[in-house]
């Protein structure tokens, strides 16, 4: 009987503990910090190479620059670089400034020519919102879409 009890307790105990879904400072725990789909292709982001970002531009204008990565075993990786100004709630075309670099299969950065990014929260501790945008690199040789782009990143 002692040990049905503490076995009992022992998973009353993981169930408060141990929950499948937290949120932490207003970000579910358990879902990537940013997804899209590159050219059709589902990419996600790590949460520990993702973050947001407060930024003076020298105009003096106020920002953020979001930062999206991941990075495999392989030592592939692809990174997203949004900057945005004002930091504020609405939908705004997106900031030229704004990158992805990938080494999959060759180093490239790509550059946006257009895009959209709506902020939907923002507040002193994250930034969520979602966005799309289209690249090409440095010689306009060939070029990425990104669609269904979401976030929710904290402040570093």
């Amino acid at each position: 009987m002692k040990k049905l009890t503490l076995v009992l307790f022992v998973l009353m105990l993981a169930l408060l503990i141990l929950p499948s879904c937290t949120k932490k400072d207003g970000v579910e725990s358990n879902k990537a910090p940013m997804t899209c789909k590159l050219d059709g292709k589902n990419w996600e982001a790590v949460d520990s190479l993702s973050f947001a970002q407060k930024m003076r531009y020298s105009d003096g204008a106020e920002g953020i620059s979001l930062r999206f990565a991941r990075r495999s075993y392989e030592g592939k990786y692809g990174e997203f670089t949004i900057n945005h100004k004002p930091p504020k709630i609405g939908d705004f075309d997106m900031d030229v400034n704004s990158v992805f670099k990938t080494n999959d299969p060759l180093e490239q950065t790509y550059f946006v020519k257009s895009g959209k990014i709506s902020i939907t929260k923002i507040d002193d501790l994250h930034v969520e919102g979602t966005f799309s945008l289209k690249a090409a690199n440095f010689d306009d040789s060939k070029s990425i879409n990104v669609t269904d782009g979401k976030f929710n990143v904290k402040y570093k």
